[in-house]
């Protein structure tokens, strides 16, 4: 796809009113969970030198990694849903429904990897 064509369907994208919000609200989302997220764990790593990369209901904290581990869960997080949206901008034109499915489907795995993040930040406080 050429740069001019995404940026033509992008266009088209944003005058729709729900991929608009929708994709507004989940950057917003993904953004602040992310400096929360490392707002709380970057001084606990400081002291502490390990990272609780996992904790389970069941089995209480089951991985214990290096501090550089700290940023792979929201790069991982921003990668993904930034080509998500990059994808439903650029595929907008061809098929709006499947755009806007996919906006949703960024949305709604936002949820509960912010709650994911919430709770693993307080795990390594």
């Amino acid at each position: 796809m050429k740069l001019d064509t995404w940026l033509f369907s992008a266009k088209l994208a944003w005058d729709n009113v729900w991929i608009r919000w929708l994709s507004i609200l989940t950057i917003l989302l993904v953004l602040f969970m992310c400096v929360f997220y490392l707002w709380n764990t970057i001084s606990s790593v400081k002291e502490h030198e390990f990272f609780v990369m996992h904790y389970n209901l069941y089995l209480g904290i089951d991985d214990v990694r290096g501090w550089p581990w700290l940023f792979s869960l929201p790069a991982v997080w921003v990668v993904i849903t930034m080509t998500d949206i990059m994808l439903a901008y650029g595929m907008y034109r061809a098929d709006p429904h499947f755009s806007l499915s996919l906006i949703l489907l960024a949305f709604g795995w936002s949820l509960p990897f912010s709650v994911a993040l919430f709770y693993l930040s307080f795990v390594n406080l």
